[in-house]
Order: structure tokens, then C-alpha cells, then sequence
């Protein structure tokens, strides 16, 4: 009998040990995916932020876009190109930048221009379209690369009459994109 009482204490307490370690493994694993996560969010964080710092300075820089074009430009090129470019061809052909979280490196592209766009009813003047490209090395533990483009339409005194029909644009910023190569993204270290 005595034997019998004993059998089922050692059996309850294999049981409890088991329970103990199922719940301690649980725990493990979500602490494991709650650090995972954090990281991941923290990266992005990071990512979304030199983001925004690299369009604030982007609108900063189209204000200068006459000085940019004497110092910066580049012949026109295609994404893909500027995508497969090292940092020492950045350092090289591009006019340096320093932000908080990004050190930038500029170039301005001029892609075409219109002699039949017309800024409201004026036509002394012919659209021409640049585009501004900002690749930014992150300048935190993350060692992130971001590739922002845009283009911008600023007016110019017209040289050529237009020979088709005249359309109406506006100038300014057009449109953006981000540009990223899969070696441009950081790695999260856990």
C-alpha cells in the first residue's frame, strides 16, 4: 500500500515537471518572437524615418535646382543603373549631403523638355523635367542604403515654337519613388 502511494506521488510529480517545462518552453518561444518582432519594428522605424529625412531634403534641394545642375548633373541613366551603382561612384560623380541619419549623395538628371506645355496662359516658357535622385548610406547600426528619386517640372524661357497642340501642366514635384537593390537593405541583427 505503502508502495502504491508513493508510485503516485513520483507519477504527479513527473506530470508537474512535464506541465513546468511545456509552459517554460512556451514562454521561451514568445519572448523569442516578441524580440524578433521588435527588431523588425525598430528596423522599419529606423528605415521610415531616414525616409522622411531624405524627402524633407529633397524638397530642400529643388529649391536649388540651378545650382544642382551646375555641380550635380549627371547624363541621364536608367534606374536599374543608378540601382547597380557602388558608394564610390556615388562618392565620385555626386554632390554630398549631410543629414541627422542619412550622409547623402545627389545627382540631377535632366530627362526632356516641352515646348508645348503652358503654365497657365503664358507660353514664353517651356516645361523642362528633371530628375533628382538622393542615394543615402544610414548612419546607424543598421548600415541601411536608401535610393530616392523624384522628378520636378521647372519652367524655362522658351527657345523653339511648339509644333504640335499646346497642353496645360503645372510645375513643381511630378512624382517620387523609392529605388532599393536587395544588398541596399540592412540586415536586422538579433
Amino acid at each position: 500500500m505503502m508502495i502504491n502511494k508513493y508510485r503516485n506521488q513520483g507519477f504527479i510529480l513527473l506530470m508537474v515537471l512535464l506541465i513546468l517545462q511545456i509552459v517554460i518552453l512556451i514562454t521561451f518561444e514568445s519572448y523569442q518572437s516578441w524580440r524578433m518582432i521588435f527588431k523588425t519594428n525598430q528596423h522599419l522605424l529606423v528605415r521610415l524615418t531616414a525616409k522622411q529625412e531624405a524627402r524633407h531634403l529633397l524638397f530642400k534641394l529643388s529649391k536649388r535646382i540651378p545650382f544642382l545642375i551646375m555641380h550635380c548633373q549627371v547624363t541621364k541613366m536608367s534606374s536599374h543603373q543608378l540601382e547597380t551603382k557602388s558608394v564610390a561612384w556615388w562618392q565620385q560623380h555626386a554632390c554630398p549631403e549631410q543629414g541627422k541619419l542619412l550622409n547623402s549623395f545627389l545627382i540631377i538628371e535632366l530627362l526632356k523638355e516641352d515646348d508645348c506645355a503652358q503654365f497657365s496662359n503664358d507660353r514664353k516658357y517651356t516645361a523642362v523635367f528633371y530628375r533628382i535622385s538622393l542615394f543615402g548610406l544610414m548612419a546607424n547600426l543598421y548600415q541601411g542604403r536608401i535610393l530616392l528619386q523624384q522628378i520636378y517640372l521647372r519652367p524655362k524661357k522658351r527657345t523653339m515654337a511648339c509644333q504640335e497642340i499646346p497642353h496645360k501642366i503645372r510645375f513643381g514635384l511630378q512624382s517620387e519613388r523609392e529605388l532599393f537593390n536587395r544588398s541596399y537593405l540592412g540586415s536586422i541583427a538579433l
